[in-house]
């Protein structure tokens, strides 16, 4: 699945576009996905190749790592793409958590 994530300016609405399907997501929504992200990361990291994914999702080598090691925060840009990339892996990331 692709999706196209735009930030408006001054309004706390995401819009997501899927396959010409539009959503608003709320900062509400969005903080669950980053909740969600953030959990599986710590949870699941053993089972994680966490450089091929870094390198899959073009991060600056380290990144991933550095947040489950040192809890280091995840910008909100990244958390989106990791989300994105972990529903196109995981078939039922839905459902997780």
């Amino acid at each position: 699945m692709v999706y196209l994530i735009l930030l408006p300016q001054k309004t706390k609405d995401v819009l997501i576009i899927r396959f010409s399907q539009f959503h608003f997501m709320t900062k509400k929504e969005f903080q669950f996905r980053r909740s969600r992200v953030e959990k599986f990361l710590k949870k699941r990291h053993q089972i994680l190749n966490v450089l091929g994914l870094e390198r899959e999702l073009n991060f600056p080598i380290g990144t991933i790592q550095k947040f489950i090691n040192n809890d280091r925060i995840i910008n909100d840009h990244r958390i989106k793409r990791i989300d994105t990339i972990l529903t196109m892996y995981f078939k039922d990331w839905s459902e997780e958590l």
